[in-house]
């Protein structure tokens, strides 16, 4: 499953790149809206000291669970 993440919790966007991917263990499930998969994670990822906010849509999502996200701008 793949997620794009919200960089302004995250790494600066500048310094992503088109072929980075953070993984990491769901925390928290903050929001998941089960008629379109629309989901708001807490996640531990991989290099990264605190926690960071993912966005992205699943199916079904629990804590605990492996997910995958490339980093993605958000247009403001």
């Amino acid at each position: 499953m793949a997620l794009g993440s919200n960089p302004q919790v995250g790494q600066p966007a500048s310094t992503s790149t088109a072929t980075e991917v953070l993984g990491g263990l769901v925390e928290r499930v903050t929001f998941h809206n089960e008629g379109n998969g629309f989901c708001v994670l807490r996640v531990k990822a991989r290099g990264q000291r605190d926690l960071i906010t993912v966005l992205g849509h699943a199916a079904m999502i629990s804590a605990g669970e492996f997910v995958q996200a490339r980093p993605q701008a958000l247009e403001a």
